[in-house]
């Protein structure tokens, strides 16, 4: 059976509209390690007109995802047929390695990965690979952690594949424990910031809507699939003021005169260069 899929632009765009608009409807299948297992059905929230079938399995590697785990999750969807999928994985390789695993093993473990689910799901328009969150200060597990490298390795992955990564630098709070439920995973808000960015947005084909306030979301990821999606307000109603985060993330209107943080410096939404999109 053929499947097609939407493909999550690179770039967490600094650029953009608090209203989204897109075409909707379908199934999306989140697959990988814990980063998408416990994502639950935060995605299904925020993205309004999809369904989620969440298959992640927490403590996976890439050598766990064999052809025969892939077609057994693939399975449980029961011929239902999918529109996209969404992968989360190499980071316990590298956490597994006491974060000593060079860049280019863990990205060719990565690609091999791609490869296998390429193979093997079949997408018609690919596979998105989503980047991790930089961890809280709590985070002990290595002293070498650094997620720029790992997203770096991540984003290496994908080229020349059908596939494309989705950068994470940014999200989450930067690591605030407002947006992780430990050291090293989201919670709903952070889930929230990652899946409610203009890019994100579009790609998945959420029915249009007006962004939230990640920070006052609730905390806890849903496991069951919403009865119905966050109540927002209607596309062609006045967009709410943005809000400052550490990032700005779900913050730039096309408004010239919204203002909005990077650090501790002020910015106009005019003001933003290129550069500065992919920084973030």
């Amino acid at each position: 059976m053929r499947h097609t899929a939407y493909i999550w632009v690179y770039c967490l765009a600094a650029i953009c509209s608090p209203r989204i608009c897109a075409a909707a409807g379908g199934t999306i299948v989140q697959m990988g390690d814990s980063f998408a297992s416990f994502s639950g059905y935060s995605l299904a929230t925020f993205c309004k007109g999809q369904k989620v079938e969440n298959l992640g399995i927490g403590g996976t590697t890439t050598d766990d995802w064999t052809d025969d785990l892939i077609k057994e999750k693939l399975g449980e969807l029961e011929g239902n047929s999918f529109e996209q999928l969404m992968l989360a994985i190499g980071g316990n390789d590298y956490l597994n390695s006491k974060c000593t695993l060079s860049k280019n093993i863990l990205m060719q473990r990565v690609r091999d990965t791609i490869d296998r689910f390429l193979a093997i799901a079949n997408p018609a328009e690919g596979l998105v690979l989503l980047g991790y969150c930089k961890p809280t200060k709590d985070f002990e597990e290595c002293d070498t952690f650094a997620v720029k490298t790992l997203n770096q390795a991540l984003a290496q992955a994908v080229n020349g594949r059908n596939a494309v990564f989705v950068d994470t630098a940014g999200a989450c709070g930067g690591g605030s424990k407002k947006y992780m439920v430990d050291a090293i995973h989201p919670n709903n808000r952070g889930y929230c910031t990652l899946y409610q960015n203009e890019a994100a947005q579009t790609a998945f084909g959420c029915e249009c809507q007006d962004k939230v306030d990640c920070s006052t979301v609730s905390k806890n990821v849903p496991d069951s699939p919403p009865r119905a999606t966050l109540p927002y307000t209607p596309c062609g109603t006045k967009p709410p003021t943005p809000v400052e985060t550490k990032s700005p993330v779900s913050q730039c209107s096309d408004d010239a005169k919204k203002k909005f943080k990077i650090g501790k410096k002020v910015f106009l939404c005019s003001d933003l260069k290129k550069n500065q999109c992919k920084k973030w």
